[in-house]
Protein backbone atom coordinates (compact mmCIF):
# COMPACT_ATOMS: atom_id res chain seq x y z
CA UNK A 1 0.00 0.00 0.00
CA UNK A 2 1.18 3.54 -0.79
CA UNK A 3 0.81 6.24 1.84
CA UNK A 4 0.83 10.00 1.46
CA UNK A 5 2.87 11.44 4.32
CA UNK A 6 2.91 15.22 4.71
CA UNK A 7 3.76 15.85 8.36
CA UNK A 8 6.46 13.62 9.88
CA UNK A 9 7.71 13.68 13.48
CA UNK A 10 11.36 12.81 14.11
CA UNK A 11 12.28 11.42 17.54
CA UNK A 12 16.07 11.23 18.12
CA UNK A 13 17.98 9.43 20.84
CA UNK A 14 20.81 11.70 21.97
CA UNK A 15 22.51 8.87 23.86
CA UNK A 16 22.71 6.48 20.92
CA UNK A 17 23.22 9.19 18.30
CA UNK A 18 26.30 11.09 19.43
CA UNK A 19 26.08 14.74 18.32
CA UNK A 20 22.88 13.71 16.49
CA UNK A 21 24.88 12.77 13.40
CA UNK A 22 22.28 10.31 12.07
CA UNK A 23 19.40 12.61 13.03
CA UNK A 24 20.86 15.49 11.03
CA UNK A 25 21.54 13.14 8.13
CA UNK A 26 17.91 12.01 8.21
CA UNK A 27 16.66 15.61 8.26
CA UNK A 28 18.80 16.46 5.24
CA UNK A 29 17.10 13.68 3.26
CA UNK A 30 13.62 14.80 4.37
CA UNK A 31 14.19 18.46 3.53
CA UNK A 32 11.91 19.88 0.89
CA UNK A 33 9.65 16.83 0.86
CA UNK A 34 7.84 16.90 4.23
CA UNK A 35 6.99 19.18 7.11
CA UNK A 36 9.08 17.78 9.95
CA UNK A 37 8.27 18.14 13.65
CA UNK A 38 10.65 17.88 16.61
CA UNK A 39 10.06 18.24 20.34
CA UNK A 40 11.13 21.27 22.34
CA UNK A 41 14.32 19.69 23.64
CA UNK A 42 15.54 19.48 20.04
CA UNK A 43 14.49 23.00 19.07
CA UNK A 44 18.02 23.75 17.84
CA UNK A 45 17.24 21.47 14.87
CA UNK A 46 14.31 23.64 13.79
CA UNK A 47 14.55 25.41 10.44
CA UNK A 48 11.98 27.87 9.18
CA UNK A 49 9.42 26.24 6.87
CA UNK A 50 10.98 22.79 7.15
CA UNK A 51 11.54 21.68 10.74
CA UNK A 52 9.14 23.01 13.37
CA UNK A 53 8.96 22.63 17.16
CA UNK A 54 5.72 20.99 18.32
CA UNK A 55 4.11 20.23 21.66
CA UNK A 56 3.42 16.60 22.50
CA UNK A 57 -0.16 16.66 21.19
CA UNK A 58 0.85 17.94 17.75
CA UNK A 59 4.02 15.84 17.69
CA UNK A 60 2.20 12.54 18.21
CA UNK A 61 -0.75 13.46 15.97
CA UNK A 62 1.24 13.67 12.74
CA UNK A 63 1.18 11.24 9.78
CA UNK A 64 4.23 9.22 10.83
CA UNK A 65 6.81 9.13 13.63
CA UNK A 66 10.38 8.26 12.62
CA UNK A 67 12.21 7.00 15.70
CA UNK A 68 16.00 6.84 15.77
CA UNK A 69 17.44 4.52 18.41
CA UNK A 70 17.00 0.99 19.63
CA UNK A 71 13.81 -0.83 20.50
CA UNK A 72 13.74 0.97 23.85
CA UNK A 73 13.28 4.32 22.11
CA UNK A 74 10.34 2.91 20.15
CA UNK A 75 8.82 1.50 23.33
CA UNK A 76 8.97 4.91 24.99
CA UNK A 77 7.10 6.46 22.06
CA UNK A 78 4.56 3.67 21.66
CA UNK A 79 1.99 4.72 24.26
CA UNK A 80 1.55 8.30 23.04
CA UNK A 81 1.60 7.20 19.41
CA UNK A 82 -1.01 4.48 20.06
CA UNK A 83 -3.38 6.91 21.79
CA UNK A 84 -3.12 9.19 18.74
CA UNK A 85 -3.36 6.23 16.34
CA UNK A 86 -0.13 7.39 14.67
CA UNK A 87 2.15 4.82 13.02
CA UNK A 88 5.83 4.44 13.94
CA UNK A 89 8.81 3.50 11.80
CA UNK A 90 12.05 2.75 13.64
CA UNK A 91 15.60 3.33 12.45
CA UNK A 92 17.87 1.06 14.44
CA UNK A 93 20.86 2.60 16.20
CA UNK A 94 21.03 -0.15 18.81
CA UNK A 95 22.41 -3.67 18.82
CA UNK A 96 19.29 -5.72 18.20
CA UNK A 97 16.51 -3.55 16.83
CA UNK A 98 13.90 -6.30 16.75
CA UNK A 99 11.02 -3.83 16.43
CA UNK A 100 12.86 -1.27 14.28
CA UNK A 101 12.35 -1.60 10.53
CA UNK A 102 15.32 0.26 9.04
CA UNK A 103 19.07 0.44 9.58
CA UNK A 104 21.32 3.51 9.33
CA UNK A 105 22.33 2.61 5.76
CA UNK A 106 18.69 3.09 4.74
CA UNK A 107 18.66 6.78 5.74
CA UNK A 108 19.83 8.12 2.32
CA UNK A 109 16.91 6.23 0.73
CA UNK A 110 14.24 7.35 3.20
CA UNK A 111 12.22 9.36 0.66
CA UNK A 112 12.08 6.44 -1.75
CA UNK A 113 11.12 4.10 1.08
CA UNK A 114 8.31 6.35 2.32
CA UNK A 115 6.93 6.84 -1.18
CA UNK A 116 7.04 3.11 -1.97
CA UNK A 117 4.98 0.11 -0.96
CA UNK A 118 4.50 -0.01 2.80
CA UNK A 119 2.66 -2.29 5.18
CA UNK A 120 1.35 -1.52 8.67
CA UNK A 121 1.43 -4.07 11.48
CA UNK A 122 -0.99 -3.56 14.36
CA UNK A 123 0.45 -4.81 17.65
CA UNK A 124 -1.41 -5.62 20.86
CA UNK A 125 -0.65 -3.42 23.86
CA UNK A 126 -1.15 -4.11 27.55
CA UNK A 127 -3.15 -1.88 29.88
CA UNK A 128 -1.86 -1.91 33.45
CA UNK A 129 -3.32 -0.58 36.70
CA UNK A 130 -2.35 -0.89 40.38
CA UNK A 131 -4.97 -1.05 43.14
CA UNK A 132 -4.01 -0.26 46.73
CA UNK A 133 -6.53 -0.30 49.58
CA UNK A 134 -9.37 -0.20 47.07
CA UNK A 135 -7.99 2.83 45.21
CA UNK A 136 -6.15 2.93 41.90
CA UNK A 137 -2.68 4.39 42.38
CA UNK A 138 -1.88 3.66 38.73
CA UNK A 139 -4.67 3.75 36.17
CA UNK A 140 -4.53 2.42 32.63
CA UNK A 141 -0.83 2.79 31.81
CA UNK A 142 0.17 1.27 28.45
CA UNK A 143 2.97 -1.13 27.58
CA UNK A 144 3.87 -2.62 24.22
CA UNK A 145 6.21 -5.32 25.48
CA UNK A 146 5.54 -6.30 29.06
CA UNK A 147 4.55 -5.55 32.62
CA UNK A 148 6.82 -7.08 35.24
CA UNK A 149 6.48 -7.36 39.00
CA UNK A 150 10.07 -7.73 40.14
CA UNK A 151 12.24 -7.74 43.24
CA UNK A 152 13.42 -4.21 43.88
CA UNK A 153 16.73 -4.87 45.60
CA UNK A 154 18.61 -6.96 48.10
CA UNK A 155 18.05 -10.58 49.03
CA UNK A 156 14.83 -12.45 49.59
CA UNK A 157 11.97 -13.22 47.24
CA UNK A 158 8.82 -11.64 45.89
CA UNK A 159 5.61 -13.53 46.64
CA UNK A 160 2.67 -13.05 44.28
CA UNK A 161 -0.58 -14.85 43.56
CA UNK A 162 -1.86 -14.90 39.99
CA UNK A 163 -5.54 -14.84 39.04
CA UNK A 164 -6.89 -15.08 35.49
CA UNK A 165 -10.46 -13.86 34.93
CA UNK A 166 -11.03 -14.17 38.67
CA UNK A 167 -9.75 -17.74 38.91
CA UNK A 168 -6.65 -18.60 40.95
CA UNK A 169 -3.78 -19.87 38.77
CA UNK A 170 -0.66 -20.21 40.93
CA UNK A 171 1.30 -18.76 43.84
CA UNK A 172 4.81 -17.74 42.85
CA UNK A 173 7.88 -17.19 45.02
CA UNK A 174 10.99 -15.92 43.32
CA UNK A 175 12.39 -12.82 41.66
CA UNK A 176 9.11 -11.84 40.05
CA UNK A 177 6.60 -12.38 37.27
CA UNK A 178 6.36 -11.06 33.69
CA UNK A 179 3.13 -10.52 31.76
CA UNK A 180 4.09 -10.21 28.11
CA UNK A 181 2.39 -9.41 24.83
CA UNK A 182 3.35 -11.37 21.73
CA UNK A 183 5.61 -8.48 20.73
CA UNK A 184 7.35 -8.55 24.10
CA UNK A 185 7.78 -12.32 24.11
CA UNK A 186 11.20 -11.91 22.44
CA UNK A 187 12.39 -9.45 25.11
CA UNK A 188 12.55 -9.81 28.93
CA UNK A 189 10.18 -12.78 28.93
CA UNK A 190 12.39 -14.76 26.55
CA UNK A 191 15.49 -14.13 28.65
CA UNK A 192 13.57 -15.48 31.67
CA UNK A 193 12.76 -18.70 29.80
CA UNK A 194 9.37 -17.73 28.37
CA UNK A 195 8.04 -18.75 24.94
CA UNK A 196 8.73 -16.70 21.81
CA UNK A 197 5.33 -16.01 20.22
CA UNK A 198 4.42 -14.97 16.71
CA UNK A 199 3.68 -11.24 16.90
CA UNK A 200 0.41 -11.77 15.04
CA UNK A 201 -1.04 -13.87 17.87
CA UNK A 202 -3.65 -12.47 20.23
CA UNK A 203 -2.30 -13.79 23.51
CA UNK A 204 -0.55 -12.88 26.74
CA UNK A 205 2.14 -14.99 28.39
CA UNK A 206 2.96 -15.19 32.07
CA UNK A 207 6.60 -16.02 32.80
CA UNK A 208 8.05 -16.51 36.30
CA UNK A 209 11.51 -15.11 37.05
CA UNK A 210 13.77 -17.51 38.95
CA UNK A 211 10.84 -19.22 40.66
CA UNK A 212 11.53 -21.25 43.79
CA UNK A 213 9.65 -24.28 42.46
CA UNK A 214 10.31 -27.37 40.36
CA UNK A 215 6.80 -27.23 38.85
CA UNK A 216 6.54 -23.58 37.86
CA UNK A 217 6.33 -23.01 34.10
CA UNK A 218 5.44 -20.17 31.71
CA UNK A 219 1.81 -20.17 30.58
CA UNK A 220 0.23 -18.64 27.46
CA UNK A 221 -3.31 -17.30 27.84
CA UNK A 222 -5.94 -15.88 25.52
CA UNK A 223 -5.49 -12.20 24.70
CA UNK A 224 -8.94 -11.50 26.15
CA UNK A 225 -7.83 -12.56 29.63
CA UNK A 226 -7.66 -10.18 32.58
CA UNK A 227 -4.96 -10.86 35.16
CA UNK A 228 -4.68 -9.89 38.79
CA UNK A 229 -1.24 -10.18 40.35
CA UNK A 230 -1.62 -9.88 44.11
CA UNK A 231 1.59 -8.96 45.89
CA UNK A 232 2.98 -9.93 49.23
CA UNK A 233 6.01 -7.71 49.62
CA UNK A 234 7.80 -5.73 52.25
CA UNK A 235 7.85 -1.97 51.64
CA UNK A 236 10.31 -1.00 48.89
CA UNK A 237 10.99 -4.66 48.14
CA UNK A 238 8.95 -5.04 44.94
CA UNK A 239 8.30 -2.75 42.00
CA UNK A 240 6.33 -2.64 38.78
CA UNK A 241 8.23 -2.22 35.53
CA UNK A 242 6.53 -1.37 32.21
CA UNK A 243 8.57 -1.95 29.06
CA UNK A 244 11.73 -1.94 31.13
CA UNK A 245 11.00 1.37 32.86
CA UNK A 246 10.44 1.46 36.63
CA UNK A 247 6.87 2.68 37.11
CA UNK A 248 5.98 2.39 40.79
CA UNK A 249 6.92 0.70 44.06
CA UNK A 250 4.61 -2.06 45.26
CA UNK A 251 3.52 -2.76 48.82
CA UNK A 252 2.04 -5.74 50.59
CA UNK A 253 -1.56 -6.20 49.43
CA UNK A 254 -1.21 -4.28 46.15
CA UNK A 255 -2.93 -5.80 43.10
CA UNK A 256 -1.52 -5.29 39.61
CA UNK A 257 -4.22 -5.63 36.94
CA UNK A 258 -3.09 -6.48 33.40
CA UNK A 259 -5.28 -6.82 30.32
CA UNK A 260 -5.27 -6.13 26.60
CA UNK A 261 -5.64 -2.44 25.78
CA UNK A 262 -8.08 -0.98 23.28
CA UNK A 263 -5.09 0.91 21.87
CA UNK A 264 -2.68 -0.73 19.46
CA UNK A 265 0.78 0.18 18.25
CA UNK A 266 1.07 0.60 14.49
CA UNK A 267 4.47 -0.27 13.03
CA UNK A 268 5.25 0.68 9.43
CA UNK A 269 7.09 -1.97 7.42
CA UNK A 270 8.82 -1.46 4.08
CA UNK A 271 7.42 -4.54 2.40
CA UNK A 272 6.39 -7.90 3.75
CA UNK A 273 8.39 -9.63 6.47
CA UNK A 274 7.51 -12.99 7.97
CA UNK A 275 7.82 -13.53 11.70
CA UNK A 276 10.32 -16.33 11.12
CA UNK A 277 12.57 -14.29 8.82
CA UNK A 278 12.77 -11.41 11.30
CA UNK A 279 13.38 -13.80 14.19
CA UNK A 280 16.21 -15.52 12.31
CA UNK A 281 17.81 -12.29 11.08
CA UNK A 282 17.72 -10.53 14.44
CA UNK A 283 18.18 -13.39 16.90
CA UNK A 284 20.35 -16.05 15.29
CA UNK A 285 23.69 -14.39 16.05
CA UNK A 286 23.04 -13.36 19.65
Amino acid sequence: MKYCFEKIAVLPNAQKDAELIYTKKLLSHLEGKYLVLVQKEFDFLAKEGFVSVADDKEFYSCDLILVLGGDGTILRAAANAARASTPIMGINLGRLGYIAELETEDIPHISEILSGELETESRTMLEVSVVRDGQKVLDGELALNDAAVVRASGLGVVEVELFCNGNAVYKYRGDGLIASSATGSSAYSMSAGGPVMDTGLDCISITPICAHSLRCRPIVFSGDSTFEIKCKADPDHAKLSLDGEETCDLSDGDTVIVKKSKYRTKLVRAGEHSFCSILYRKMSDI
